[in-house]
């Protein structure tokens, strides 16, 4: 180990810093942790992201057919006869003005009226909710639906999630 702060200290550090709650700047990380180098404490911070982003992209992108029955409340099983929708709708991220001219003409929404990134958003009716890569606000709902891909995807778990029916 290159920083002298323990496990369960690296961990702290990381979540406090990410979610901006008590260390929002480098140097108050530094100070806190023991004086560390700015160069520890983005390395400690890269890693655990890096553990983070794995785990997340492990698990499924929707729910299986198993899980979606089970945790599905009956109002939505009679609502949509046994379907199994997925409701897909975009959100917008408040992003500051840039001084670059062209990142803020590709960051402003028009439908907005402000500089933001837009990601998919996607919910079953069991409760499944996941989002889908940011994009630059200036990207029409339409040129996102059809270049993000999250379409074939949804596809291709279809096809993969298929259950045997006695008879």
């Amino acid at each position: 180990r290159a920083c002298s702060a323990t496990w369960y200290e690296e961990w702290f550090m990381m979540f406090e810093y990410v979610w901006n709650r008590s260390l929002t700047r480098l140097k108050d990380v530094q100070k806190t942790f023991s004086d560390l180098r700015e160069e520890d404490v983005l390395r400690v911070i890269d890693a655990k992201l890096m553990i983070c982003r794995t785990s997340r992209d492990s698990w499924p992108m929707f729910a299986s057919f198993q899980e979606d029955k089970k945790l599905q409340k009956d109002k939505w099983a009679s609502r949509y006869h046994g379907m199994r929708p997925v409701m897909w709708d975009m959100t917008g991220i408040t992003a500051y003005g840039f001084s670059n001219a062209d990142w803020q003409r590709l960051t402003f929404s028009s439908y907005y009226s402000e500089n933001c990134f837009k990601a998919g958003i996607f919910c079953q009716p069991c409760g499944w909710m996941g989002t889908i890569d940011l994009w630059t606000g200036g990207v029409s709902d339409s040129d996102y639906n059809r270049r993000a891909g999250y379409l074939k995807k949804q596809w291709w778990f279809q096809e993969n999630d298929l259950v045997e029916i006695d008879g």
